[in-house]
């Protein structure tokens, strides 16, 4: 990548910067851990990671909307798996659980929005209406050109 820095090339893997690029748009909600004297773990790096993952058109809505979330594991490094097994399991074992909840409530929602009748299921709600406006009718507009 010629945008990097001549000196980070000496040590360059091209799917570390291209991975970061391709946050914004991650649509699963994320629970990152980080271990507090990981060379890859600075607050920056940190920020950098929660500012940007999942907050383009298509992703998961970002931290603003908790679907991003991070823990930080005070005196610990990088191999947190290894260093910290049981708190690690702990961590993810309750993100995991509350991210079920979410899971069995959109599919309760779709399960409802199912036993509709399949005209209304196919027509534009009043919700659709209130925010993008009725449906156009009859034949589009001609071109001017």
């Amino acid at each position: 990548d010629p945008k990097l820095n001549a000196d980070s090339k000496a040590f360059y893997r091209p799917e570390i910067p291209s991975t970061f690029h391709r946050l914004k748009y991650l649509r699963p909600s994320v629970l990152y851990l980080f271990g507090e004297q990981s060379q890859t773990s600075t607050p920056r790096l940190i920020a950098q990671r929660m500012e940007r993952t999942g907050i383009a058109t298509g992703g998961s809505g970002g931290a603003a909307t908790g679907r991003v979330q991070e823990l930080t594991f005070k005196g610990r490094g990088h191999l947190l798996p290894m260093e910290v097994v049981d708190e690690v399991a702990t961590a993810i074992g309750s993100w995991t659980a509350k991210e079920l909840q979410i899971w069995q409530r959109k599919q309760r929602e779709y399960e409802e929005w199912t036993k509709l009748p399949l005209r209304e299921r196919q027509e534009v709600s009043e919700e659709w209406k209130k925010r993008i406006g009725e449906p156009m009718r009859g034949p589009p507009p001609k071109p001017k050109i």
